[in-house]
C-alpha cells in the first residue's frame, strides 16, 4: 500500500478501491491479527460524531472483501462473531 498516492495492490495487481476502502484497509494492515470493533473502523473512517451504523461498515467491508478475493477464493478479512473483524493476510499466516 502506498499511502501518500493513495493506491495499493495484491501482489502485482493494482486494487481499485474507494477512500473508504483504503481507509479501511490501512486500519487492517496496521494491524495484523487483531480484532477490530465496527465502532473502531466506523469512528475512524467516517469521523467520531458519525450517524453511519454497523451496517454501512459490513458493507465496506464486503466490498473489500470482493475485491481482495484471491485466486482461491479466500480473503483476508474474517468476521469474529460478536467482536468485529481480523485481517489475516497469507503472508502472515505462511510465515506465523
Amino acid at each position: 500500500m502506498d499511502r501518500e498516492a493513495l493506491r495499493a495492490w495484491r501482489g502485482t495487481i493494482e486494487l481499485n478501491l474507494s477512500l473508504r476502502q483504503l481507509r479501511i484497509l490501512e486500519i487492517f494492515m496496521e494491524r495484523p491479527g487483531q480484532i477490530i470493533s465496527r465502532a473502531f473502523i466506523r469512528s475512524t473512517v467516517w469521523g467520531p460524531a458519525t450517524t453511519v451504523s454497523g451496517n454501512n461498515v459490513d458493507v465496506e467491508i464486503g466490498h473489500l472483501r470482493k475485491i481482495l478475493r484471491g485466486a482461491d477464493n479466500d480473503h483476508p478479512i474474517k468476521t469474529v462473531r460478536g467482536s468485529g473483524f481480523t485481517f489475516e493476510p497469507k503472508e502472515a499466516q505462511t510465515h506465523g
